[in-house]
């Protein structure tokens, strides 16, 4: 069944966007597999969302993502419980095609209760760093300024320093050609440095201007000075305008962190081997409730020989929580993992077309 109509008359309805953008979204980005609907009694499309596929840096491999994109309905069905059973039934997709984590960027802050209820937790976060109008951005070295930044190699370079970046949602390069897209549409700034002195490419930025900022949506770079190299171009192209960079949260607790977006466990299993086989030292026992994926419901063993589910064990619980606790603890601060003897870092996500 052709759902693209459909589909594109509630993203439509639902979203602020420009024609050109959603004319780009659907031809660029959609993908008939991807999309599920909900149905009225009629068997009219009545809402919709994207469960797209992407791979997640976790426990140092790459694992399966669903990542869920334009959820909504049409107005004239809303709260009528449509999108909490679209919902229900995409997660229990996203478990069957295979996907350990599923994420998403609530568009409204009150968005985030609302998904909670869902299984989702507010795992990502970023830094803003704010610069005046008349910082200078002091740097060594001398470097090539590249603006076609479609190539391969400005590519590799930047799925290298994002894969840095661990755990972090990571970009195929058709993903990357639709960013690159999107941040022109918006009449952005994206280029990447190469360093004259061995020709290697040592950072990628994508900028657009906001309410009076420049916003850098995200920079990749080798180091510090690479960084304010970048950033010294950003402002000599956009005089006498402040500059925002929007960074990872760092894992420590110091200065303010605003979230970001929310993930949820679809695969309890796998996610648990994964941290297995990254350390096999760990020793965990694990009771999981899961309202929407029955298939996590289990107490789970982790030691030295992985990981096996045993419902009948009767003894001591190391944890006894719900999938959505499970993914806050596993993506938490250090400090807080060190607690579950687990090793936690803070998740990144960024240029998801939202």
């Amino acid at each position: 069944m052709d759902k693209i109509k459909d589909v594109k008359a509630i993203y439509r309805e639902s979203f602020d966007d420009s024609a050109a953008y959603i004319e780009m979204y659907f031809n660029r980005v959609y993908r008939e597999e991807d999309a599920c609907v909900g149905y009225d009694p009629t068997g009219k499309i009545v809402t919709s969302l994207l469960l797209q596929r992407y791979e997640l840096n976790f426990a140092d491999k790459r694992v399966p993502l669903g990542y869920i994109a334009g959820a909504a309905t049409r107005k004239s069905h809303r709260g009528q419980g449509y999108m909490a059973h679209l919902l229900k039934d995409s997660l229990n997709v996203s478990y069957e095609r295979g996907d350990c984590f599923c994420a998403l960027i609530p568009a409204h802050r009150w968005l985030y209760d609302y998904y909670n209820h869902f299984g989702f937790s507010t795992v990502f976060y970023i830094q803003e760093k704010r610069y005046t109008s008349v910082h200078e951005f002091n740097f060594d070295g001398d470097f090539e300024r590249i603006d076609n930044i479609s190539d391969r190699e400005v590519y590799e370079t930047f799925t290298l320093l994002n894969d840095l970046r661990r755990p972090c949602v990571a970009h195929s390069y058709e993903d990357y050609l639709n960013i690159i897209e999107d941040n022109r549409m918006d009449n952005g700034l994206a280029f990447a440095l190469r360093d004259k002195a061995d020709g290697s490419i040592v950072s990628i930025l994508f900028a657009v201007v906001s309410c009076g900022r420049v916003v850098v949506r995200d920079l990749l770079a080798v180091d510090p000075n690479v960084e304010s190299a970048s950033l010294a171009i950003v402002s000599d192209e956009y005089p006498g305008m402040g500059i925002t960079v929007i960074a990872p949260a760092p894992d420590s607790s110091d200065g303010p962190i605003e979230s970001r977006g929310m993930m949820r466990i679809i695969n309890v299993f796998e996610v648990l081997k994964s941290l297995a086989e990254a350390d096999n030292s760990l020793k965990i026992k694990i009771r999981v409730h899961d309202k929407q994926i029955q298939a996590n419901n289990h107490i789970y063993i982790v030691d030295k020989n992985g990981v096996v589910i045993n419902d009948g064990y009767a003894g001591t619980l190391d944890l006894d929580v719900s999938a959505g606790v499970l993914c806050s603890i596993i993506f938490s601060a250090p400090a807080v993992g060190r607690i579950f003897n687990l090793e936690t870092h803070r998740p990144f996500i960024s240029l998801m077309l939202d």
